[in-house]
Parts: C-alpha cells; structure tokens; sequence
C-alpha cells in the first residue's frame, strides 16, 4: 500500500504540474483552475502512504518487542 500510494502521489504530482504549465483548464460557470485539485489529491495518497508505513512500522516494532520479550523468559 505504501509503494503504490507514493507511486500515485508521485504521479499525480507531475500531472498538476502539467495541467498548471500546459493545460490550464478551468470551470466554464465560476472559472475554477483544475490543477489545484490535483494537488490535493497528491496530499491526500502522501498522506494515505504516511498512515500505512507507520502502520506497517509499528507492526514490525510490536513483532520485534514480541520476540525481545519471548526470549527473555525462556531464559
């Protein structure tokens, strides 16, 4: 999850970038640029891929704690 979501973020990065640059497109009603959404939506798989590495980190910390404390028992 965590590759995948900085993959798009990545991605989408670019894609704001061009639509800014190249392609400005806007509303036709209230002339809203597009590109800023596609900011936000880098933020948000940033943010998504930050939530599953801590996830996954402290996984891996429970799992060591875990084996830290089996083997002090044992003996």
């Amino acid at each position: 999850t965590f590759i995948i979501t900085i993959l798009i973020a990545y991605i989408y990065l670019h894609v704001g970038i061009f639509h800014q640059l190249t392609m400005p497109i806007s509303t036709t009603l209230l002339e809203i640029p597009f590109y800023p959404f596609d900011y936000i939506i880098t933020i948000g798989f940033l943010m998504w891929g930050a939530e599953a590495f801590l996830r996954m980190l402290k996984l891996i910390l429970s799992l060591n704690h875990e084996n830290i404390g089996g083997d002090e028992h044992a003996g």
